[in-house]
């Protein structure tokens, strides 16, 4: 829940800040995230959340997640 892969043609630089907007089926305002990209691979970049995130900006991210089918099952 600390960051997001981001599949793009855009090009991005290690280090720099990015705003990502999400759309959360538990938001009814667009959810806008303040990152910073770690990595960089071909066709997309990794990006790790800055700032603590409110219980519920975690909860919108959570349930999108969830949403995709990303989320790993509880052990």
């Amino acid at each position: 829940m600390g960051g997001a892969y981001i599949v793009t043609a855009a090009t991005a630089r290690m280090g720099e800040a990015v705003w990502i907007r999400f759309v959360a089926p538990t938001a009814w305002e667009p959810l806008d995230l303040l990152g910073e990209v770690r990595w960089v691979e071909p066709g997309g970049f990794g990006v790790a959340f800055t700032g603590e995130l409110t219980h519920a900006e975690l909860r919108a991210v959570r349930a999108l997640v969830d949403m995709a089918g990303f989320a790993a099952e509880p052990t």
